[in-house]
């Protein structure tokens, strides 16, 4: 059994627009994650989103991995198929990655929203489900930016550094002036769609890749400074 728990206080209308969603597009989350075709769907008091989400997402999702269900927070009524949708993929990848490495903590995050956000793609080329680019997703003309500070969250995870979280994964409240909002979200995504790229896989076949054969990767192929 797997659950979906959504935010109580939503309209019958809203409810079941919820539940058509996921009817509709079931067989697309079947295609992807065979567990899905066990799910219960409830509306109960689920967990609050950072406010400053809000201003750039209509639907908000948290996966809970010990306990095999996911939070979502609706913050408008006029979320699309394609927010639900997008959302509902995003949180299932990281369920299906199913662990999490202590040791690595700011690279295990940052390289686990990367193939969330690597799959969100995958699935919008494969399924047809489109969504415009999402603020969080690595752009080009971030290449030089991202170089960077890929290369200084390795150095903070191998030196055990301190470092502001907050400001590396989100930066919604302007934690580090230097920093775009979700800079975590981005490094990641231009880290695994060059893991992908090069061994000439899907995201989906990258899930369960452990955090350090990413680092190794791009310390050797991408900032070349490893043999």
């Amino acid at each position: 059994m797997f659950n979906l728990i959504f935010n109580s206080d939503l309209s019958n209308s809203l409810k079941t627009k919820i539940y058509n969603y996921f009817e509709k597009y079931n067989n697309s989350f079947l295609q992807y994650f065979p567990k899905m075709s066990d799910v219960d769907i409830y509306f109960s008091h689920a967990q609050k989103a950072n406010p400053e989400i809000s201003k750039n997402q209509k639907v908000w999702g948290v996966a809970h991995l010990k306990d095999n269900f996911m939070e979502f927070v609706i913050f408008e009524d006029d979320f699309s198929e394609a927010d639900f949708v997008q959302n509902i993929f995003h949180e299932l990848n990281h369920v299906f990655r199913g662990f999490y490495e202590r040791d690595l903590w700011l690279m295990v995050d940052i390289v686990s929203e990367g193939l969330a956000v690597s799959f969100e793609k995958q699935v919008r080329d494969e399924t047809g489900i489109f969504w415009e680019d999402k603020p969080f997703y690595y752009f080009e003309n971030e290449k030089e930016m991202i170089l960077k500070r890929l290369a200084e969250a390795i150095d903070i995870c191998e030196n055990k550094k301190e470092c502001n979280y907050d400001a590396w994964l989100y930066n919604f409240n302007g934690e580090n002036p230097d920093f775009p909002y979700n800079l975590g979200y981005k490094i990641g995504d231009f880290l695994v769609g060059e893991y992908c790229k090069f061994h000439k896989i899907k995201p989906i076949e990258a899930v369960r890749i452990p955090t350090m054969e990413f680092i190794k990767f791009a310390k050797k192929e991408i900032l070349k400074c490893e043999k």
